[in-house]
C-alpha cells in the first residue's frame, strides 16, 4: 500500500493560497509562502505562529542543500526591485553547494 498521513496541527494565518512550504532542518519550524507574497512561520510542536521573521535569517532549512521557495532569507536578493510583482518570479532553486560537486 500507500503511505498514510495523519494531520497533526492546523496552521492558520495565510490570507491567500499557499504556494510553497518548507521545514527547518530540525523540523522545529515550518515556513509558508503564499500568492499574496506573505512569508509566515510556525512552531511545529504546538502550531504557534512566530511573528518575528528576522529570527529565521540564520535558521537551517531542510537538509540545507536546496532552497525551493520563492520567498525567504536565502533568496532575498532576487527581490531587489521595489516595483516587483509577486508573480514576477515563479520558481526558485538555490543550491548551497560550494564549487563543483559541492566541495
Amino acid at each position: 500500500g500507500g503511505i498514510e498521513v495523519t494531520p497533526f496541527r492546523k496552521l492558520t494565518g495565510n490570507s491567500s493560497s499557499i504556494v510553497c512550504i518548507q521545514f527547518s532542518k530540525d523540523a522545529e519550524y515550518l515556513m509558508s509562502n503564499s500568492k499574496d507574497t506573505a512569508i509566515l512561520h510556525w512552531r511545529t510542536v504546538d502550531g504557534k505562529p512566530i511573528r518575528a521573521p528576522s529570527m529565521f535569517r540564520d535558521v537551517e532549512w531542510r537538509d540545507n542543500t536546496l532552497w525551493s521557495c520563492n520567498l525567504g532569507w536565502p533568496v532575498i536578493g532576487i527581490w531587489n526591485d521595489d516595483d516587483y510583482d509577486g508573480s514576477d518570479i515563479n520558481a526558485v532553486c538555490q543550491s548551497y553547494k560550494k564549487g563543483p560537486g559541492g566541495e
